[in-house]
């Protein structure tokens, strides 16, 4: 059963930031190009460390996990509760059918 977590602070997110780190590096070369626009740990690193930066650009992470491990990410990014808000969502091949049930995601 896939349990969902709310980050809503920077110490959460700090809490929780190397199995971000392990999920993000789980995936698979195109899809950290969609991402993250490189390939690199090097940018999945430069997203890690905006997420735990106090700036005006503020993120709610919710992760989808299985046990311990985490399968999916959504980053959910604003400046203000009034402002639009980007959000980028990944979860790992193995996962996607459950996290996305009614869709043709594989």
């Amino acid at each position: 059963m896939l349990n969902i977590v709310t980050l809503r602070t920077v110490a959460e997110i700090q809490n929780y930031q190397d199995a971000i780190r392990q999920h993000v590096y789980f995936l698979n070369k195109e899809e950290r190009y969609m991402r993250f626009f490189g390939t690199s740990d090097a940018s999945i690193d430069y997203w890690l460390a905006k997420l735990i930066k106090e700036d005006q650009l503020k993120h709610i992470i919710q992760l989808v996990l299985d046990g311990d491990q985490v399968v999916g990410v959504a980053d959910i990014a604003y400046r203000d509760i009034f402002s639009e808000a980007e959000i980028a969502v990944s979860t790992l091949a193995s996962h996607r059918k459950e996290v996305f049930p009614n869709t043709d995601l594989r």
